[in-house]
């Protein structure tokens, strides 16, 4: 550390200890949560859907559009956490991370809208099965595809590192991680509600302009977070001088944060929980429209009361698994929320009938509550071990690193979805009110049911085989933790 920033002490800084407890603080920052999953919700794997049953778009040109896309996560998002936590000029007036929570929300609601409204000579203008568009117009529409992806994808990296790794600096104790995820959770499950029943009443199956008018709805929605998040992501004075102050000479190589996140434990295990909720939310959320469409045949509205009666069990849950999360702590709470979930997608299997499906719904959001209520309290304390091996804050580069794992389940959900579609002979073109035939309506069964338990089932067992912080380390890290000042 230089001299000039050897003779600063940061006690006489004001780090906004009480202003980071209030309820305005903590309610402000989870409006980035309603961002995040808003765009999770609306947009997520429905544009796979979309493109696959509305434009007609073949199945090497969706593989491909999400292998490369995934490759340009595999670059993009750790970096980006990397390249985060280098010091830059407008660090010293905004902070680390503020400027970027202010400005990337509108930019990844427009990429997204663009992902929905490709340029109109694009478009099939007929919907039967011998209408498809020339070849030359897939190679188009894969690009455009491609390329809108990843800027939405670069947006949503660049405002998810640094914002939800302000979680632990902002919010030190467990009282206070409680009480502001409790905040997160439920502006969380405001966008879930948002996300999933408004789009099904904005677009209707085989008409495509439909889609782009739902993403234009939605991103106006955005606008909301967009301005809400600014008070609760500020960053304290103590915080800004530490950060500005900070002997970049001590900065690591990505590689070294990389090795040292992977050479801890309970980071381990909580990317295994990550994996393992991100295959279910894909398999779960991007089969619902097939579900619906071929197995029910219902409208797109149908979805509505179906959803909203998963987010009821979300809502009912939250207080549940927060006040079991105080008797038996973050890390047993977490696997009996994970298996629960696992054991409860189940029955989807055999469920084709619209009414008997809606009391599952709720079962499946009440478990699915759980898992949420854990995220954000174990990955801080998973951030906060790291932050003492590395003696400072770097939590952009894990959550960077964070994100692209669960963007790599996009592939796994492309792959195998595409596979089960061509071995099933799922036909793309037939128009809504036709069936499937029986092998590929029992597959589109399977991947609402058993990819995401058995997946989920699988990761979670990990988790609960690897994670270490509890009892006397817990105590260690709280406590090395209020020595180090971070």
């Amino acid at each position: 550390m230089s001299e000039n920033t050897s003779k600063i002490d940061y006690s006489q800084l004001d780090g906004w200890e009480k202003r980071n407890k209030s309820h305005w603080t903590m309610s402000s920052y989870a409006f980035g949560s309603f961002a995040v999953e808003l765009v999770g919700n609306s947009f997520g794997a429905l544009y796979f859907f979309f493109y696959e049953t509305e434009l007609y778009l073949g199945p090497a040109f969706l593989l491909a559009a999400n292998v490369l896309f995934a490759i340009w996560n595999a670059v993009n998002d750790p970096l980006l956490g990397f390249i985060s936590e280098r010091k830059r000029p407008f660090w010293k007036k905004w902070g680390k991370r503020g400027l970027w929570t202010a400005i990337c929300i509108p930019l990844l609601y427009i990429s997204y809208l663009a992902v929905f409204t490709p340029p109109g000579f694009l478009i099939p203008t007929c919907y039967t099965e011998y209408c498809q568009p020339a070849w030359f117009f897939d190679y188009i529409l894969f690009l455009w595809l491609f390329v809108m992806l990843c800027l939405a994808d670069t947006f949503y990296s660049l405002f998810y590192v640094h914002w939800f790794a302000q979680f632990p600096e902002k919010f030190q104790d467990d009282a206070t991680k409680r009480k502001a995820n409790v905040w997160r959770l439920y502006l969380a499950i405001a966008a879930v509600l948002v996300g999933n029943l408004l789009p099904p009443l904005l677009y209707e199956y085989d008409d495509i302009r439909s889609y782009g008018m739902m993403a234009l709805v939605i991103g106006a929605i955005a606008l909301i977070p967009s301005a809400g998040v600014l008070y609760g992501t500020r960053q304290s004075p103590r915080r800004k001088a530490i950060e500005w102050h900070e002997d970049e000479e001590k900065q690591e190589s990505f590689w070294k944060y990389l090795k040292l996140g992977l050479a801890t434990k309970s980071y381990v295990a909580y990317l295994c929980f990550y994996v393992g909720n991100k295959i279910w939310d894909q398999f779960v959320l991007g089969t619902l429209p097939y579900w619906n469409k071929y197995v029910l045949v219902k409208d797109p509205d149908s979805m509505t009361i179906l959803l909203a009666l998963f987010i009821i069990g979300q809502l009912v849950s939250v207080p549940v698994w927060t006040i079991i999360s105080k008797k038996i702590g973050f890390r047993k709470t977490m696997i009996y929320a994970g298996f629960g979930q696992a054991l409860l997608t189940t029955p989807f299997i055999f469920i084709t009938d619209y009414t008997v499906s809606m009391p599952f719904f709720f079962i499946a959001g009440f478990g699915n509550g759980g898992m949420w209520t854990m995220l954000a309290p174990v990955f801080a304390e998973v951030l906060d071990e790291l932050s003492i091996k590395t003696k400072k804050r770097d939590s952009g580069v894990f959550v960077g690193i964070n994100v692209f794992f669960g963007r790599l389940m996009i592939i796994v959900f492309t792959a195998v979805t595409l596979i089960v579609h061509i071995l099933t002979n799922f036909d793309e073109t037939l128009p809504f009110g036709q069936l499937q035939n029986p092998a590929a309506t029992f597959g589109i069964r399977g991947l609402l049911a058993i990819v995401p338990s058995v997946g989920l089932a699988i990761f979670i067992g990990l988790f609960a085989l690897i994670y270490d912080i509890k009892g006397d380390k817990k105590k260690m890290i709280e406590q090395k933790k209020a020595e180090l000042g971070i």
